[in-house]
């Protein structure tokens, strides 16, 4: 896409986004939040209740959905205690062939208040026979608590960000126990944007992550607020973050982490003011510089390339193949 067309989209929907997601009401206080992912103790599965449903991605870049793409909507009560009490349950989709030997758990970016794009990607992974399951993150979509926008409770500090990382995670650990105990051999992660957080933290705390993809990768949140003009003014209020919250952000930011899975690849967005394209590319290298694909696109118009929706089927089906 051309260089100023696709930034020109991400600062408008950014800034209109802005206008939609400052704090409001009651911020809640956390007690205390865990300062080190790495010292924690993660629950092993979960059991989540499935009812079919009618897949809610319909036509993708690539085409229209394909014909009776199986589709169920789970639920389960999440293994941690929430902060928001409409977060207590666990809400998201599963898609593909239930008797699968691979699949994939596809996490979702910021602000998300639709599965549509979510499901577009894990498509890419369904048709090459994996089941994929998309939880929704906490706070978005069907966990918005009343009246404020899908996702932005999240991000009205620094402690509760890190409160939210670590239910996502506790909650992606339990899913990838009962998809092992569905008969799944491998299971792995994709994320795009926020969800690259949640699944890059998963990829350097568990060795049995079996494959990870992201797109427009978020190392840190701390970076992209110092670094991004888009980000800081999206999130003003974390601009100026005392010594102790930036530790906090930093011990939960898997660029400064090390991997553990072997099989990788990161999607670069080129363009990216939201994320900056020169973050994304430290976060590359600091892991080894493991296969990489880069497109012209900015933060939010990669969700209509054509390029990256093949990429990524043809490195789901080489995974396959593994």
């Amino acid at each position: 896409m051309f260089k100023p067309l696709a930034q020109s989209i991400d600062w408008l929907l950014s800034m209109t986004l802005a206008r939609f997601v400052r704090p409001r009401g009651d911020v809640p206080r956390p007690a205390a939040v865990p300062r080190d992912p790495g010292e924690l103790k993660w629950p092993e599965a979960l059991v989540p209740a499935l009812k079919p449903t009618t897949s809610p991605g319909g036509k993708s870049p690539l085409g229209p959905a394909p014909a009776g793409e199986p589709c169920w909507e789970f639920s389960c009560a999440s293994p941690i205690t929430s902060l928001w009490e409409t977060n207590q349950n666990m809400r998201g989709l599963v898609l593909g062939p239930p008797d699968a030997t691979k699949a994939v758990i596809v996490l979702h970016g910021a602000y998300e208040d639709k599965y549509k794009h979510a499901v577009w990607m894990a498509r890419c992974f369904t048709q090459q026979g994996y089941r994929a399951v998309i939880p929704a993150g906490p706070c978005h979509l069907e966990r918005a608590p009343p009246d404020v926008f899908s996702g932005s409770p999240i991000f009205w500090s620094a402690e509760l960000f890190v409160a939210a990382m670590h239910q996502w995670l506790a909650e992606v650990r339990g899913l990838s126990g009962w998809l092992r105990r569905e008969g799944a051999q491998h299971v792995g992660l994709y994320g795009y944007s926020l969800g690259t957080l949640v699944a890059g933290l998963a990829a350097s705390l568990w060795d049995d992550v079996d494959f990870l993809a992201m797109l427009s990768p978020v190392g840190s949140h701390a970076d992209a607020i110092q670094h991004s003009r888009v980000a800081a003014r999206i999130w003003p209020w974390m601009r100026d973050l005392s010594p102790d919250q930036r530790d906090l952000l930093n011990r939960w930011a898997p660029c400064r982490r090390s991997p553990l899975v072997r099989r990788m690849a990161f999607f670069i967005t080129r363009h990216d003011k939201l994320q900056p394209t020169r973050l994304q590319e430290e976060w590359w290298d600091a892991w080894g510089r493991p296969p990489r694909r880069d497109y012209p696109h900015a933060h939010l118009s990669v969700h209509f390339c054509k390029d990256f929706y093949r990429d990524l089927g043809a490195l789901a089906a080489e995974w396959t193949n593994d």
